[in-house]
């Protein structure tokens, strides 16, 4: 994947629920914002596992709803859309940043996710996270890198 001059890889990070492959942020950012992440995560939802990335999507990101404080689904495509010419996912999410006080740092965060499904039946996904009110400054962005991405 291509990413501009002035953005970092930070590289990458496991947890028990997203292997994060790669970390991109622009370097003037102090906050982690703008980031684009490719993320690798188990299609196990409560138990069920889903079977395509269209699947995924119309669990995973309701459900979202439920457990993230101020998650709001803005959009969700699941036909129609491609990552790396296969079958993919689209959504546009919305999400409080801070439950308390936040001082000076903005309140709303705004995400972008692309994603599809493996061979292996994980999903493979690239999430665009900013501030809400820097999310059109950077989707072109976001999106080239998006577009540029090639799975071997």
């Amino acid at each position: 994947m291509s990413y501009p001059p002035d953005w970092i890889n930070y590289g990458s990070y496991y947890d028990e629920f997203i292997d994060t492959i790669a970390t991109f942020q622009a370097e003037n950012d102090t906050l982690g914002r703008p980031a684009l992440l490719i993320l690798s995560k188990s299609t196990n939802l409560d138990g069920e596992v889903a079977k395509t990335a269209k699947d995924y999507a119309n669990t995973f990101f309701t459900d979202q709803e439920k457990f993230i404080d101020g998650y709001k689904v803005i959009e969700l495509e699941t036909e129609g859309i491609t990552m790396d010419g296969r079958p993919a996912y689209r959504q546009v999410a919305s999400y409080n940043i801070c439950v308390e006080d936040c001082g000076d740092e903005e309140k709303r965060g705004k995400m972008l996710e692309v994603g599809i499904m493996n061979d292996d039946g994980r999903i493979i996904a690239i999430n665009y996270d900013v501030y809400e009110s820097d999310y059109d400054k950077y989707l072109s962005i976001a999106q080239k890198m998006i577009d540029s991405l090639e799975l071997k």
